[in-house]
């Protein structure tokens, strides 16, 4: 028979969940609670309840010896900030002294494995945000100091027992399950007192503090669905850390999203999804709470392999899909947004660029049309501002005067001498003339090829960005079950956000790129034109 999994504290908000989803992976479940801040009703049946407290020895003793467990799951704690403030002592002896008791008798029954619910209270100001697994530990509550002590008693424990400890840093766990909930009293949390607001069992949302240095004033937190909390406990047991050998092994974890909202960011959006205007009071902050707190998550994805999709599954904009989305999916998405800021800058300069164009040929070939001979249109056109027209004339004639040098006199072309250009000079005029065509006609293509290739690799980024969405969804089954929308829903959307984020950049880039091709076409064209124009001329007035 497989041996149990103790999980004390099972039948409280978190703990709840965890025993739920250790059940659902087959593991035998024992339960201990004593019931101060948890429900019974919401341990699940199958789960083995024993009522009793983690500082109980011979409570313990007598648990360990009715059910043999290998694995200890530490949730039971006191675990209010403000509370911790007032009452410091209470905290300890809960916190550390009794799970001291815990941890010994777990010892002498043979039990190696632990996972123990800690906080991110222990980093307290963080200097560096996100905050990684080895930023400074420096609470500044008693709350995160009975965390951090605990976190050191259990270090010693692996390396005196040879045990393995996972200590996950919760940050805020948010968030319900069909089965489970909040429930606490009182309740201290932000989203159920949200909800509470909205649904008229309470007047209004107390806000702790509006001062703080954030963007808005309050405070930001990195808020993470409680099935990843439960999904991460699970792994946790079942991750292979290497290394561990027989003086064991101990090491944290964050559990986050990477992603910080304030206070009076989810109020907001909590008024988008329930509809309901939602009061809110502005208080003092709340005694030893830090302005910011968000994880560095990367270690619980590398280690645990928990990616947190249920936490960002119901993303209420766009732009928040796009800052809780995976970070291939966003390294896609910023390439993405630069081949579209530089498409768009492309393709403003070239429709201002052939339109400068028209301008000048449609007021060159005025001033040409009112010239009787070939030296008047010259000067004219000399005149006026340089254009591929006018500088088309001016090699012509240039040209043309070098190889007839009294061709033309001082004041303009003349009519030339009466030896005419051989039929050798008169090639060289036309191939001097088709260069400076082919000149302008390639200074007037300057990026268009950028076009066509933003328009052929975007789509290919948005079938990649499609590809890594598909295997968040994967992931999100494998997590959450087919049938859990909420862990699917992610990956779903990022495939569609990618996709059509590749087509948004494609589409008109490859519109423009024919636009200008064709532009191009015909500006090439009255340039060939007016080139065999000038040569017609020079035979006309009779100097060829």
């Amino acid at each position: 028979m497989r041996d149990s999994v103790l999980v004390t504290g099972g039948a409280g908000y978190i703990g709840s969940v965890v025993v739920a989803q250790l059940l659902v992976r087959g593991y035998p479940v024992v339960v201990l609670d004593d019931l101060s801040r948890g429900h019974r009703a919401a341990v699940a049946p199958e789960a083995t309840f024993v009522r009793g407290g983690v500082g109980d020895r011979a409570g313990l003793d007598a648990l360990l010896r009715s059910h043999r467990c290998n694995a200890l799951v530490h949730l039971a704690a006191y675990a209010l900030v403000g509370e911790s403030v007032a009452e410091p002592e209470m905290y300890r002896a809960n916190n550390v002294t009794a799970g001291r008791v815990l941890l010994e008798r777990a010892a002498a029954a043979g039990v190696r494995r632990v996972v123990f619910s800690s906080s991110c209270a222990v980093y307290g100001h963080p200097r560096v945000t996100p905050i990684p697994e080895d930023a400074a530990l420096a609470p500044v509550n008693p709350y995160g100091e009975t965390k951090r002590e605990f976190e050191r008693v259990l270090a010693d424990y692996a390396r005196a027992d040879g045990a393995t400890v996972v200590s996950l840093r919760y940050f805020n766990a948010a968030g319900a399950t069909v089965h489970h909930g909040e429930d606490h009293v009182p309740e201290t949390h932000l989203i159920p007192n949200l909800l509470r607001v909205a649904s008229g069992r309470q007047q209004a949302l107390d806000i702790q503090g509006t001062d703080y240095p954030t963007p808005d004033g309050t405070a930001v937190r990195d808020y993470v669905h409680v099935l990843d909390i439960a999904e991460a406990h699970v792994r946790a047991l079942e991750a292979d850390l290497g290394g561990a050998g027989p003086r064991g092994r101990a090491t944290a974890v964050n559990l986050g999203t990477g992603v910080g909202y304030s206070v009076l960011a989810i109020a907001e959006a909590a008024r988008r999804v329930t509809g309901r205007q939602i009061r809110a009071v502005a208080r003092p902050r709340r005694p030893g709470d830090p302005p910011e707190l968000v994880a560095a998550a990367g270690r619980a994805e590398a280690m645990l392999g928990v990616l947190f999709q249920v936490g960002r599954a119901v993303p209420t904009t766009p732009w928040e899909l796009v800052l809780t989305s995976s970070r291939e999916t966003k390294f896609v998405l910023a390439v993405l947004v630069v081949f579209s800021i530089v498409s768009w800058y492309l393709i403003f300069l070239k429709w201002w660029q052939f339109r400068r164009m028209r301008r000048q040929a449609d007021r060159f070939m005025a001033e040409i049309e009112r010239a009787t001979r070939l030296d008047d249109a010259y000067h004219a056109a000399m005149r006026l501002p340089a254009s591929p027209y006018n500088r088309l004339l001016r090699e012509g004639i240039n040209f043309f005067s070098e190889l007839k040098p009294g061709g033309l006199k001082d004041n303009g072309p003349a009519v030339a001498t009466q030896t005419a250009l051989t039929t050798t000079q008169l090639e060289a005029l036309r191939m001097v003339l088709a260069k400076e065509v082919a000149a302008e006609r390639d200074a007037a293509a300057r990026f268009l090829p950028w076009l066509a290739t933003f328009g052929s690799v975007s789509p290919l980024l948005g079938l990649l960005g499609t590809v890594l969405g598909v295997m968040d969804a994967f992931i999100g089954i494998a997590v959450g079950g087919s049938g859990n929308i909420a862990a699917v829903a992610p990956g779903v959307a990022e495939a569609l956000v990618t996709t059509v984020a590749g087509l948004a950049v494609a589409v008109p880039s490859v519109m423009a790129y024919n636009l200008f091709v064709n532009r191009l076409g015909l500006f090439a064209g009255e340039l060939e034109g007016f080139a065999q124009e000038i040569i017609g001329t020079m035979a006309r007035e009779g100097r060829l």
